[in-house]
């Protein structure tokens, strides 16, 4: 089991990695300002725990329910969680609080997302009506520990400003365009179903291209121009359904962070080589062997 968990957060990380440094690469040079398009925002999320070294092992927590969480298991072998942060679920059987705050680009506005019940999943039915029709950032990650040491994206007691919303809504457009994964991802059908007026068995193998669904006209106008105020959202940059990337909100996370940082702290920043010299990997996984830069 632990050879497995350690293969997961390895697969993560590369995807979050990748991630970063493909879109990172790109946006030099970039300026991204305020005034992103209006789009119905979600926030499906990552947990990520915090705990101290020496997580116990399978037969430490013998004996905890099936309801139990995380934090409960990591006590329960002498390893209480230091802090504990997730846009998703509740890490503790019993809290019942918020997760994670958003704020609305229309109008400045922020809500506390928590728990549909104790121990349970973040409220997505509330995140959706409280963002329907604009943007929506996620502002602060809120520490279920009895610590609350919460997580400012940004200083705390801001919320970002409209620029936020911009180079979150520019990220998904960079992982649209670009897209990471450009080898043939593989499937297995489960049903009987038509697809695109194809007859698809039960046991049929489908091979599919990420980078083609991206462009695909059907799903935004233009394709072929990168357009960073667009609703991207709903690309297949990470994948699609259960078998989608698990660092996909971190990867998210990393370059909203780094971009808004780029472009405060550097914003001279750009290219020292003309744009056709850079040069790219030849690989399935899209991304540059080198970015030179100067400011």
């Amino acid at each position: 089991m632990g050879w497995k968990r350690f293969l997961g957060l390895k697969k993560a990380l590369w995807c979050a990695g990748a991630a970063f440094a493909l879109v990172l690469a790109t946006l030099a040079g970039t300026s991204v300002t305020a005034g992103a398009a209006s789009t119905a925002g979600g926030a499906a999320g990552t947990s990520v725990t915090v705990e101290s070294a020496g997580a116990p092992g399978a037969g430490e927590v013998a004996g905890v329910g099936r309801s139990a969480r995380p934090c409960n298991i990591y006590a329960s072998g002498g390893t209480p969680c230091v802090a504990a942060y997730s846009t998703t679920r509740a890490l503790y059987q019993s809290y019942n609080g918020p997760l994670y705050r958003v704020t609305r680009a229309s109008d400045g506005t922020t809500k506390n997302v928590g728990t549909s019940q104790a121990g349970g999943y973040a409220n997505a039915a509330a995140q959706n009506s409280f963002c329907a029709g604009t943007v929506c950032t996620i502002t602060r990650i809120f520490d279920q520990s009895p610590y609350r040491n919460d997580l400012g994206v940004g200083p705390i007691g801001g919320n970002g400003g409209a620029d936020a919303a911009a180079i979150a809504n520019a990220v998904e457009e960079l992982l649209r365009y670009l897209s990471i994964v450009h080898a043939q991802v593989d499937r297995i059908a489960t049903e009987d179903l038509i697809l695109g007026g194809q007859q698809i068995r039960t046991g049929d193998r489908l091979l599919m291209n990420l980078p083609a669904g991206n462009w695909d006209s059907e799903f935004v106008d233009s394709p072929e121009t990168l357009d960073i105020a667009r609703n991207a959202r709903g690309h297949v940059a990470f994948g699609y359904g259960t078998h989608q990337c698990l660092g996909a909100n971190l990867a998210r996370v990393e370059m909203q962070v780094a971009f808004a940082t780029l472009a405060r702290r550097l914003p001279g920043l750009q290219l020292a080589v003309p744009p056709a010299e850079l040069k790219f990997k030849d690989a399935d996984i899209y991304g540059m062997k080198e970015l030179p830069v100067k400011w």
